[in-house]
C-alpha cells in the first residue's frame, strides 16, 4: 500500500489487477457509532417473524460487546465502568462479529463462488459497457487465472467422464473395448478419440485423466456436435418417415372411407335414378297402353259403327234387291200368266 505525499486522507492498496484508492475521512467516527438499543428493541418486537429472528438475542451478544469494547477507545465514547451498565455495541464491533461468523461458516463448508459482473454502472437494461466489464474481470482475477491456466493443460477430465461425454464420436470397436476392457479399455478408447482428432502436442494421457491444452475441447465438442447433428437428423428422418407414413395411412384410410361413402351415395343416387326411370317407364308404358287402348277402343267402336252402318246399308240394299226381285217375279208371273191365258184363249179360239 502507499499514501499520497500531499493528501493524507487517502490510502492506495496496490493489487495485481489494479490499484484501489480508499478515502479514510470519517472512517473512525462512522465505525464508533453505537447501535441504538431502542431501535433493536423495536425490531425485536416486529410483527414479522423473519425480522424478529434476525434481531433476536443470541449467544453472540457477549462477543459483540467485547468486540465493541476492543474497537472503541477509552474516554467519552468508551465502555462504562465495572459497576455500570453493559457496554453498547458499535457498528465496527457488530461488523467484526458478523465477519468472523461468516468466515467460520466459510471455513466449515466447501463454498463455490459465482462472480457477478455489472454490465453498466447506471444499472440500465440492455446496456453493455465492454470496458467496464473488462476492468471487473481483471479486478476479480479472472483474466489472470485464464492466462495462467492456458500455459499448461487447463482442460482435464476423468476417463469415465470423458467416455460418457465423447462416446458418441467413438467407433463401435472402441466402445466395445471400453465396456468390456475395464480401466485399460476405457483409457484406450479415450486415447483413440484424442489421437484421431487432436494433434500429438495438444494432449497428454495420465493415469486417470485426459489433459488437454486450451481450446482443444472445442474441437472435440465440434466433432460431438456434428455427430449429434447427424444422429438428430437420422432420428428426425426416421421419426418423420414414421410420422408421415402413419399420417399417410390415416389419410388413406380416411380417403378410402370417404370414397366408400361417396361411392355409396353415388350408387344410392344411381339406384334411385334407375328406380325413378323404371317407375317412369312403367308409368309411361301404362299411360301409353291406356292411351293406345283408348285409341284402339275408339277405332274399334268407329269400325264397328262403320261396319254396322255398312252392313245395314248392304242389308237394306239386299232387302231392296229381294223386294225388287220378288216384285219382278210377281210382275213376270203376272205377265206370264196373262200371256199364257192369252195363248190359251187363242188356242181355244183356234180349236
Amino acid at each position: 500500500w502507499t499514501t499520497p505525499k500531499i493528501d493524507q486522507t487517502h490510502l492506495t492498496i496496490i493489487r495485481y489487477a489494479s490499484p484501489v484508492l480508499y478515502d479514510v475521512t470519517g472512517f473512525l467516527e462512522k465505525n464508533k457509532d453505537h447501535v441504538p438499543e431502542t431501535l433493536l428493541d423495536l425490531l425485536r418486537d416486529s410483527s414479522k417473524p423473519f425480522v424478529r429472528e434476525l434481531f433476536a438475542d443470541s449467544p453472540d451478544d457477549g462477543d459483540t460487546a467485547a468486540a465493541a469494547a476492543a474497537t472503541t477507545p477509552q474516554g467519552k465514547g468508551g465502555p462504562r465502568s465495572a459497576g455500570g451498565k453493559k457496554s453498547q455495541a458499535t457498528v465496527a464491533g457488530v461488523f467484526k462479529v458478523s465477519l468472523a461468523s461468516l468466515m467460520d461458516t466459510l471455513f466449515s463448508t466447501s463454498p463455490h463462488y459465482i462472480r457477478c459482473i455489472k454490465p453498466n454502472m447506471e444499472k440500465a437494461p440492455f446496456v453493455f459497457n465492454s470496458v467496464n466489464c473488462l476492468e471487473q474481470l481483471r479486478a476479480c482475477g479472472v483474466l489472470e487465472t485464464i492466462r495462467i491456466s492456458t500455459k499448461g493443460y487447463p482442460s482435464k477430465q476423468m476417463y469415465a467422464d470423458f467416455y460418457d461425454r465423447y462416446s458418441l464420436i467413438m467407433d463401435a470397436e472402441a466402445r466395445a473395448g471400453a465396456e468390456s476392457g475395464g480401466a485399460v479399455g476405457l483409457r484406450n478408447a479415450c486415447a483413440e478419440v484424442v489421437s484421431r482428432i487432436l494433434p500429438q502436442d495438444k494432449y497428454q494421457l495420465g493415469k486417470t485423466k485426459v489433459f488437454m491444452r486450451a481450446g482443444q475441447v472445442a474441437f472435440l465438442e465440434r466433432e460431438r456436435s456434428e455427430r449429434l447433428a447427424h444422429f438428430v437428423v437420422l432420428i428426425q428422418s426416421v421419426f418423420r418417415g414414421y410420422y408421415y407414413h402413419k399420417r399417410y395411412v390415416q389419410y388413406r384410410r380416411h380417403v378410402v372411407r370417404a370414397q366408400a361413402h361417396v361411392r355409396r351415395h353415388l350408387a344410392t343416387q344411381r339406384v334411385r335414378a334407375l328406380r325413378r326411370l323404371r317407375a317412369s317407364t312403367r308409368l309411361q308404358a301404362w299411360w301409353r297402353c291406356r292411351r293406345a287402348r283408348r285409341h284402339f277402343e275408339r277405332v274399334v267402336r268407329a269400325a264397328r259403327c262403320i261396319q254396322r252402318c255398312w252392313r245395314g246399308l248392304v242389308a237394306r240394299r239386299r232387302a231392296a234387291s229381294r223386294r225388287e226381285h220378288r216384285a219382278a217375279l210377281r210382275v213376270q208371273t203376272c205377265f206370264r200368266g196373262w200371256a199364257a191365258r192369252r195363248r190359251y184363249r187363242g188356242v181355244l179360239r183356234d180349236v
